[in-house]
C-alpha cells in the first residue's frame, strides 16, 4: 500500500498496511473496521497508558499524534483509591501533567488504597458528563439500578424513573476538629411532592443521621442544607434521591467538608 488510502482500504485487515504517510483519519477508519491496536507510523508517535484501579485520560485523546504535540495527561483514580506516581517516560506524583511528542511514549499511572481523605473535602462534580464514582481527593461513588444519577454540565445530577439512587463519599478525616458540611440543591420544574433528596452524616461507622432535605415544591433558586459542628474521628456523607418522571430534575453541587472551630 503506498500513500494513497481508499474507504475500502482495511476491509480485509489480514493484510498489513504500511502506515509510513498515516495520520489520525487513516487511524479512526482502521480502528472503526476492527483493526487493534495503535499502529506504527514513521512520521506520528504513539503515547501508551497503563493504570490498575483508576484510569488515565489525554487531551488531545487517541494515543497517535504529530511530533511536537502537547499532551496533557491525567490520572483518576477508582473511589477508594488515591494516585502515586508516574512511571515510565513520565514522573513524579503530580497531575495533570503534560508530555512533549518527540518520540513514542509509554505511561503508566500507580494508584494506591486512600488512607482517607482530608479537609477541606471539596466537591465541585467538574468530572465528566456520566461519572458516576471518583476518587481521592474527593472519593465518592453515585449508585442506582435504573433512571440517571451521575455527573452533568458540571453537576451532580438525578433524573428519570427509576428507583432511589444513592451517594456516598469515602471516609473523611475529620480528627481534631469541628466542620461544617454543606450541599447545594436546585430542584427542576417538574419535581413533586414525592421525589426528595436527603443529606445525612454518618460519623464513625455508626448510624445515618439526617442533615436536611429541601422544602418540598420549592423549585425556584437554589437550596443550602448545612450542618456545623461536626465532631468525631471519620465522616462520610449519604445523600438518597429520588424522581419518577423524565422531567424530573434535581442538581446537586458544592458539596463541601470545612473546618470549622478547632476543638
Amino acid at each position: 500500500m503506498e500513500a494513497t488510502y481508499y474507504p475500502d482500504s482495511f476491509r480485509n485487515l489480514e493484510i498489513a498496511p504500511d502506515w509510513t504517510y498515516a495520520d489520525a483519519a487513516v487511524l479512526k477508519e482502521y480502528t472503526d473496521l476492527g483493526g487493534e491496536g495503535i499502529p506504527e507510523c514513521e512520521n506520528m508517535f504513539t503515547l501508551k497508558t497503563g493504570g490498575t484501579h483508576g484510569s488515565v485520560t489525554l487531551n488531545p485523546s487517541g494515543g497517535l499524534y504529530n511530533p511536537g504535540t502537547a499532551v496533557i495527561i491525567t490520572a483518576s483514580p477508582d473511589f477508594g483509591y488515591a494516585f502515586a506516581n508516574w512511571s515510565g517516560d513520565l514522573s513524579g506524583s503530580a497531575s495533570p501533567m503534560t508530555v512533549t511528542m518527540d518520540g513514542k511514549k509509554s505511561v503508566s499511572a500507580s494508584f494506591e488504597v486512600s488512607a482517607g481523605d482530608g479537609v477541606p473535602w471539596i466537591e465541585t462534580f467538574t468530572q465528566n458528563n456520566g461519572t458516576q464514582s471518583h476518587g481521592a481527593p474527593t472519593s465518592w461513588k453515585a449508585m442506582r439500578s435504573s433512571g440517571r444519577f451521575e455527573v452533568g454540565g458540571g453537576r451532580l445530577m438525578i433524573n428519570g424513573a427509576g428507583e432511589e439512587g444513592v451517594f456516598e463519599t469515602a471516609e473523611i478525616n475529620i480528627s481534631s476538629r469541628a466542620v461544617r458540611v454543606s450541599l447545594e440543591v436546585q430542584a427542576g420544574v417538574g419535581v413533586d411532592s414525592g421525589d426528595y433528596v436527603r443529606l445525612y452524616q454518618i460519623i464513625d461507622g455508626g448510624q445515618p443521621v439526617l442533615i436536611g432535605e429541601p422544602i418540598k415544591g420549592k423549585t425556584a433558586g437554589t437550596q443550602v442544607l448545612t450542618e456545623t459542628n461536626i465532631t468525631g474521628s471519620k465522616l462520610k456523607l449519604r445523600i438518597e434521591s429520588k424522581v419518577t418522571a423524565s422531567d424530573e430534575f434535581f442538581y446537586l453541587d458544592n458539596l463541601r467538608v470545612e473546618d470549622g472551630e478547632r476543638l
